[in-house]
């Protein structure tokens, strides 16, 4: 296993701590008799997250004033969020209000993850980034600092949807309920399709340059999007056993999981561990010239005849492997 499989690993582990941890710390808040137990519990949760991804990944961040202002920034807002403590609309009962609270806490801490994840190595995803990618990859070689791989980048973006999607659900089901006046049945529909919309427009669209898409793959990622985009509306299904009430209710939830489990399936490279693309295309891309791209193969000398760029041989294998570890 990889350091930044490992850092990814540790990330998982970190979604239930932060539960557990809001858990224990709003029932010892409670016993203590602190008035406003669900929102210091909730505080505390978020200075918890504030601190462990930093520190997980603290090998990796680009130490750029860039990079720096927008983490603080977006600190500020999501610790402000819970400071703040008020509903983004009131309504008639006190439990709704707790509800939107801790729901806004969790959307927060779903933007606050994927936004940092863009704002250290968003420019690992683009290709007028390769420029730079190039860059921290040469930082590697002098020891200054890791790069990251576009796959993690991608699945550190994803891990912001563990609390950003039971926030959006709780929101959209509350501002339904309260606005609109529908029968749960409905008003839980529309929250869970809220939460498949905004799972398919993020996974393809994080993952959508990192597959190689072929039409099979194009017509099984459509297929998926369409079964987790129409099972919302079981919950609108006919009553019946019990039995049936509970695999009703968790069919979104069961669809939810079978898209991440089959769009990994589906898109998963076919080539064998370890495989490098040895075609005159990768070779070009492996050994081109960071500044225009040009491609290098057969020069005696390490300079570009096209931009002039030039260099040694350490930089221009530093860029190669940033250009295969990209592929």
């Amino acid at each position: 296993m990889s350091d930044r499989a490992a850092r990814i690993s540790m990330l998982l582990g970190l979604a239930p701590l932060l539960v557990v941890g809001f858990w224990v710390g709003g029932t010892a808040l409670d016993a203590l008799g602190v008035d406003d137990t669900l929102r210091d519990a909730t505080l505390g949760t978020t200075v918890l997250l504030c601190v462990a991804v930093p520190a997980l990944w603290r090998s990796y961040i680009p130490r750029t004033p860039s990079s720096v202002i927008s983490f603080f920034g977006l600190t500020l807002l999501l610790l402000g969020q819970v400071l703040v403590w008020q509903p983004m609309w009131h309504s008639s009962g006190c439990v709704d209000d707790d509800i939107l609270r801790v729901a806004q806490s969790l959307a927060s801490a779903g933007l606050w993850c994927s936004g940092c994840a863009l704002s250290w190595w968003g420019l690992y995803l683009f290709r007028r980034g390769r420029r730079e990618k190039s860059k921290a990859a040469v930082d590697d070689v002098r020891g200054r600092r890791k790069p990251m791989t576009p796959g993690v980048v991608r699945l550190t973006i994803g891990f912001g949807l563990l609390p950003f999607l039971p926030g959006l659900f709780w929101i959209v089901a509350v501002a339904t309920h309260h606005f609109l006046s529908m029968p749960e049945e409905m008003f839980m529909a529309i929250a869970y399709e809220a939460c498949a919309l905004v799972t398919v427009a993020t996974w393809v669209g994080v993952w959508h340059r990192g597959v190689a898409w072929t039409p099979s793959r194009r017509r099984g990622t459509t297929a998926l999007a369409v079964a987790l985009l129409a099972v919302p509306w079981s919950t609108l299904l006919p009553d019946g056993p019990e039995l049936w009430e509970v695999v009703r209710a968790t069919m979104p939830l069961m669809m939810l999981a079978a898209w991440f489990f089959s769009t990994a399936l589906l898109w998963r490279s076919d080539a064998p561990a370890g495989h490098i693309d040895r075609s005159a295309a990768a070779l070009d891309r492996a050994i081109g010239c960071p500044g225009c791209g040009y491609s290098l193969r057969g020069l005696h000398e390490v300079r570009c005849p096209e931009c002039g760029w030039h260099s040694t041989v350490d930089v221009l294998m530093a860029h190669g492997l940033a250009a295969i570890d990209e592929d």
